[in-house]
């Protein structure tokens, strides 16, 4: 009986300590829009549909909780997390985290490293409460800051994924999973 009772009070500390909490905001990024000529005609925001999100410690980049980003850009992960610690969302430029959605853009001066961005950094987060990261804008693309571009070659990927389920019924598969590499080269502009 003792046995019994030890066993419990052991497993309701190990729930005591356990503590879950959940993530949302949006991701988007700004686009270029280009008229029927070729030309620039300004700039608009977009949502970065359909990628790979991940809820992590902000300082050993462990990740706590995965997921995906909607139509919308919104995002609701669950984080697994028992420790006060400082967070951040990341949103990558991928989609691991989809069942039937195989695209990726990639970086080759780095690697082959997708492209991310990160939401603001929430300083010892609290494990039992949940945070409203908001929006989060990747800029216009700038010599510094190619990430807006990248979220924009993801988009049309998509576009691309879906233009193929639309014709054959379904996305490709892993195995025909489409995938770009791209980087800004000196002197290259927006």
């Amino acid at each position: 009986m003792r046995g019994r009772v030890a066993f419990f009070l052991l497993l309701a500390c190990v729930l005591a300590a356990h503590a879950d909490w959940t993530a949302k905001g949006v991701f988007q990024y700004t686009d270029r829009e280009i008229n029927s000529s070729g030309q620039f005609n300004g700039t608009s925001l977009k949502p970065i549909r359909e990628a790979d999100v991940q809820v992590v410690d902000a300082n050993t980049l462990s990740v706590l909780g995965q997921g995906i980003t909607s139509a919308t850009g919104y995002f609701e992960v669950g984080a697994t997390d028992a420790s006060t610690r400082d967070v951040t969302v990341v949103v990558l430029s991928s989609s691991d985290n989809s069942a039937d959605l195989h695209i990726s853009v990639k970086d080759p001066t780095s690697g082959n490293a997708l492209y991310s961005m990160a939401a603001g950094t929430v300083s010892s987060h609290d494990p039992n409460t949940d945070h409203d990261f908001g929006t989060t804008v990747a800029p216009q693309a700038s010599a510094g800051n190619p990430v807006a571009m990248a979220f924009s070659i993801y988009d049309n990927l998509l576009i691309g994924a879906d233009f193929i389920k639309a014709r054959t019924g379904s996305r490709p598969s892993p195995a025909q999973a489409l995938s770009a590499l791209w980087a800004r080269t000196a002197g290259q502009s927006g």
